[in-house]
């Protein structure tokens, strides 16, 4: 995945999430956008114990699967990022590059791929992904089932 020439020792990770469709429904091809919102709303419902607050007031958010990948408080002390105001985000989802109009039992993937401290939250980016499939994307909420990982 990496050139390890080019980034020693800094972990990468792909994942591909393959989901069968419960209900008909369409995504447009621009749709990471949407994957992204699906999954921040479905990991902050795992996660999140607060719901209604801000992370940074959250005594959790050392912890959280949620605050690391969407909060604005998100840095991580030390190095070359103390200089900047919110550390990257150390996440890429790859989305489908064609619209789908989808039926029940068709197939939906999309990779995210995982750097840095971020592969360490694979269980997390899992149970977030399951419930996305569970409240649905789109704006049609197209429900599927997450099948494999």
């Amino acid at each position: 995945m990496a050139d390890v020439r080019i980034l020693p020792g800094f972990p990468v990770i792909r994942l591909r999430f393959r989901y069968q469709a419960q209900v008909p429904g369409h995504l447009p091809w621009q749709c990471g956008a949407i994957i992204r919102g699906t999954l921040g709303r479905a990991m902050r419902e795992v996660y999140c114990v607060v719901r209604d607050g801000e992370c940074g007031y959250c005594g959790c958010r050392e912890q959280c699967p949620y605050a690391m990948f969407w909060s604005e408080e998100n840095r991580i002390p030390g190095g070359f990022f103390d200089r900047y105001r919110a550390y990257p985000r150390s996440y890429i989802i790859e989305p489908p590059l064609t619209g789908l109009r989808l039926e029940p039992g068709d197939a939906f993937e999309f990779n995210l791929i995982l750097m840095g401290h971020g592969v360490n939250s694979v269980r997390a980016w899992v149970a977030a992904a399951r419930r996305a499939g569970e409240l649905g994307f789109g704006r049609d909420r197209i429900g599927m089932a997450l099948r494999e990982v």
